[in-house]
């Protein structure tokens, strides 16, 4: 799940040349591989931390952008 959204947010960063954005998505692919090692305990706490990092972040960066 984390792979698919690292591929669709990367490429609309590189379609819209926002690299806060790219960023999210290069974050998603170390989140990938990071839950490739994590136990299903924190599994949780892994995918919660990467959609922070790869959709929050960048969508509070392009709004202020926006306004």
């Amino acid at each position: 799940m984390l792979l698919v959204a690292g591929i669709a947010t990367t490429t609309t960063g590189l379609v819209i040349r926002f690299k806060p954005l790219i960023f999210g998505g290069m974050s998603f692919f170390i989140f990938s591989i990071a839950s490739t090692f994590v136990t299903n305990e924190y599994l949780a706490l892994v995918v919660s931390a990467a959609i922070i990092c790869g959709y929050l972040v960048p969508g509070y960066l392009l709004r202020a952008t926006k306004e």
